[in-house]
This record gives structure tokens, C-alpha cells and sequence, in this order.
């Protein structure tokens, strides 16, 4: 878990190459989605980088 996309997104760069190289990367299959999600796919298989709300213990309560 990160607490920013900026602090994930050089983590998740890695392991799309290492993606890439296994599987290939579809035509088009790399992108960004509206909500500021990344995504890579190829062939049948997918890696996202998905945003979440990170709550505290004390929002908890």
C-alpha cells in the first residue's frame, strides 16, 4: 500500500516491464483510466494500479 500515487508509480513502472517481458503487452493494453487508475494487459492477464481512500484509525471510530 502507498499513500500517494506518486510514491507507487515508480514501483508499478517496474513491474509492468517485468510484465512486458513476460507476457508481451496488447496493442493499446497500457493506459490511464478516468480516476487516475493505471493499467498494462497482455494476452489474457492485467496489472492495475487502482486508487483507494486510506482511512486512519482514528476516522475509524
Amino acid at each position: 500500500m502507498y499513500l500517494s500515487r506518486d510514491l507507487a508509480v515508480d514501483d508499478f513502472v517496474d513491474l509492468v516491464r517485468d510484465f512486458a517481458n513476460r507476457f508481451g503487452l496488447n496493442k493499446g493494453g497500457t493506459g490511464e483510466k478516468p480516476n487516475g487508475a493505471f493499467y498494462a494487459q497482455g494476452g489474457c492477464d492485467w496489472i492495475s494500479l487502482e486508487p483507494f481512500p486510506v482511512r486512519t484509525r482514528r476516522q475509524l471510530r
